[in-house]
């Protein structure tokens, strides 16, 4: 397999310059690329991100074993209500999303020597395709958008998640896309999301969204889902960028 030529960062499927969590201080840049048949290539470069040239970039680049990267397709005896296997045409790729998994956690977890935890070679998920968060839509001063209905119908689906006794966790412009035909809240990035009462892990909610200090935030709770709710009511009619 030859490995992808990295001619702009736009080829790069991930990148991150990472730091040390103690300290703060800068360690690597974390870099990724997909190929045509899904292989994963990864590097790690001691150098800032403004530092790394093209050339250096392709050669760091390895091939990580789809046997730690990605999960087994399910087999016919496994109970998969509604999972599918997609092999449609490349032109349909434009108004869907394949949802992939999170590469920085790859490192992370190869570090404790638990990479067996990222199960294999499933390599995607495929979902509806949307252009805009709210946020870029309410940016560019798109149409056709009645906020007060908008956030009535996000009210709708934060209700039905807690019906379920999960909460979100993650409330924000940045985690509600805009349904180009109905202009309808679709809530997306459920990293966050737990059993009411549950621990937060890593992943948890944005500055600005929670109701307490980022270093307090530390529980799945149905009321973390409705403080950010109604500052969205708040937010949307005069919205900040």
């Amino acid at each position: 397999m030859a490995t992808p030529r990295i001619t702009s960062w736009s080829n790069l499927a991930f990148v991150s310059e990472e730091v040390d969590s103690e300290t703060d201080k800068f360690t690597y840049t974390m870099c990724a690329a997909v190929d045509s048949v899904d292989t994963v290539y990864c590097c790690e470069l001691p150098l800032r991100k403004a530092d790394i040239s093209f050339d250096k970039l392709t050669t760091a680049l390895q091939p990580l074993p789809d046997n730690e990267i990605y999960p087994i397709w399910p087999p016919v005896s496994w109970d998969t209500p509604g999972l599918t296997h997609f092999s449609g045409p490349q032109e349909t790729l434009t108004t869907l999303f394949i949802k992939r998994p999170k590469f920085a956690f790859y490192n992370v977890f190869k570090r404790h020597n638990v990479t067996h935890l990222i199960a294999r070679l499933l390599t995607g998920i495929v979902l509806d395709r949307y252009t805009h968060t709210i946020k870029d839509f309410l940016e560019q001063v798109l149409d056709g958008l009645d906020k007060m209905d908008f956030v009535d119908q996000l009210e709708s689906a934060i209700m039905q998640l807690h019906s379920l006794d999960f909460a979100h966790n993650d409330l924000n412009p940045k985690n509600i896309m805009v349904e180009e035909k109905t202009k309808r809240p679709v809530l997306i990035d459920f990293g966050s999301a737990k059993v009411v009462g549950e621990a937060l892990g890593t992943s948890r909610g944005t500055a600005d969204w929670i109701p307490v200090k980022f270093q307090d935030y530390a529980t799945s709770r149905k009321e973390n889902d409705l403080f950010a709710l109604e500052k969205m009511r708040v937010w949307i009619e005069m919205p900040t960028f």
